[in-house]
């Protein structure tokens, strides 16, 4: 009577069990995966692929017709012993690529709300993705960083490529320089919009004369 009822709970225990489940070491299903033992000709890789789980899917349960089918799709002939009973389930490992933060930065001065982020404004800091600043913002004009609102000294600004020097911000006060036969002249102007070197710029001058004109003829030193 207690051996009958031994054997009743192992039984109700072995019902209750789930499928194995396999770890992949990557998304690719080899034969030792859900066999342990079939018969291969001598030159035969040992551990082929037999099938490859899809990019977006995490994990595959596969009944015992499928995984024969797998080999036999490889090994049409062999003699098949499976290393699991009834289903197995297949892992993949996770499909999300754990990406650099590159460079991060503390603000070394106050940035005054839009000017530009530059190296020299800014001092190396430990990567910390849950304290980044949103006081940062992107001028696509001028490929440049600048402050949304004012910086204090020591914000955690996260990653962020500093604007390079040779550029100029929208609104900005300069000087339009033109100049032939050796006569240079140099105009007061303001600037339409964000520009860097190698693009032309929109301008207004002091007589209100509107320009598209090459970076490299605008002046930030506003001296005439």
């Amino acid at each position: 009577m207690v051996g009958g009822s031994t054997i009743s709970i192992a039984g109700l225990a072995l019902a209750l069990a789930g499928p194995s489940a396999v770890q992949l070491d990557d998304r690719d299903i080899r034969l030792q995966d859900v066999a342990e033992r079939v018969e291969l000709a001598a030159s035969a890789e040992p551990n082929p692929i037999i099938a490859r789980i899809p990019r977006g899917v995490d994990r595959v349960e596969l009944d015992e017709e499928t995984a024969r089918q797998l080999v036999r799709n490889q090994f049409p002939l062999g003699q098949i012993d499976l290393n699991f009973a009834d289903r197995v389930i297949l892992l993949a490992p996770s499909a999300t690529p754990v990406r650099s933060m590159g460079q991060c930065f503390t603000t070394r001065s106050t940035i005054a709300e839009g000017a530009y982020v530059f190296a020299a404004d800014l001092e190396l800091a430990e990567c910390d993705s849950a304290h980044a600043s949103k006081a940062v913002g992107y001028d696509r004009g001028a490929a440049a960083p600048f402050a949304i609102s004012e910086i204090p000294a020591g914000t955690y600004l996260g990653p962020i490529r500093p604007a390079r020097e040779d550029r100029v911000a929208k609104d900005e006060e300069v000087l339009f320089v033109t100049g032939s036969n050796g006569v240079t002249i140099a105009r007061s102007a303001e600037t339409l919009q964000a520009g860097r070197e190698g693009s032309n710029v929109f301008i207004r001058t002091t007589d209100g004369d509107v320009f598209a004109v090459p970076f490299s003829n605008i002046s930030q030193d506003k001296t005439p």
